[in-house]
């Protein structure tokens, strides 16, 4: 497969590791002095008090509380990230899939014992529905293997090694790679035609940290500098 390699000197990446995207309640960015402590004047002047958080939680359980059927439009909320829910909907649905990840993280490691990998190969995730947030190389040429991986429930599975993961474009001519310098393990994989892209581990070993979609953030900000689009179903708004 013929692919351009792109290598990128971005000033972004170094910023943004410091002051990447808040999960939650939605546009605010989460800076480092968000964990230096709640009184005002440890803080500069342009970061929000961690306390009106807490605020925005305390609210949203309220709302809940509020209306009967409320819980039940929050859980289709979570499966469906374009039905509202909540005033809160960005804090709702990271709260909510923190819950549903921790408690069915046992559903999902048997699910993926037994599910024939060679007969899902779509590109949206087995369990919950939702579209891959991080995608995963493993091997080496040829017959590397291709797996994506859900940022909401956490189930990784396999898909085409040639194939765009959101509109399945396999021309691979209009494939391509975005090579972020002393990224050594990761890269940024995007397609001509849709645009879209996903964030890639080329590795293993340590799943647990990259293909944790927080880590790589500073990756989304370069893409979408570049006009790529984020399709990624991600529990982080940048």
């Amino acid at each position: 497969m013929r692919q351009r390699h792109l290598h990128v000197r971005d000033p972004h990446v170094a910023k943004t590791a410091h002051n990447s995207a808040l999960p939650g309640a939605g546009q605010r960015s989460l800076g480092r002095h968000h964990l230096e402590g709640s009184r005002g004047e440890d803080r500069p002047e342009n970061q929000e008090d961690p306390r009106r958080d807490l605020g925005c939680i305390r609210d949203l359980v309220a709302e809940l509380r509020q209306y009967p059927i409320a819980f039940q439009s929050a859980v289709g909320a979570l499966l469906d990230q374009d039905m509202p829910a909540s005033t809160h909907s960005g804090l709702l649905r990271y709260l909510g899939w923190t819950v549903i990840t921790r408690y069915f993280s046992r559903v999902v490691h048997a699910f993926g014992e037994w599910r024939d990998e060679e007969q899902w190969l779509r590109r949206y995730c087995p369990t919950c529905g939702s579209r891959p947030a991080m995608a995963q190389l493993l091997g080496s040429d040829p017959g590397r293997l291709r797996l994506l991986s859900c940022g909401c429930c956490g189930t990784v599975w396999q898909y085409r090694r040639t194939a765009c993961p959101f509109c399945e474009n396999d021309d691979d001519h209009r494939l391509a790679i975005l090579a972020v310098e002393k990224e050594e393990c990761l890269r940024i994989d995007y397609c001509v035609s849709c645009s879209g892209y996903i964030k890639t581990y080329n590795g293993s070993g340590s799943e647990s940290v990259m293909l944790a979609d927080w880590t790589s953030l500073h990756l989304d900000v370069i893409a979408l500098d570049r006009g790529l689009n984020r399709f990624a179903a991600s529990l982080y708004q940048l």
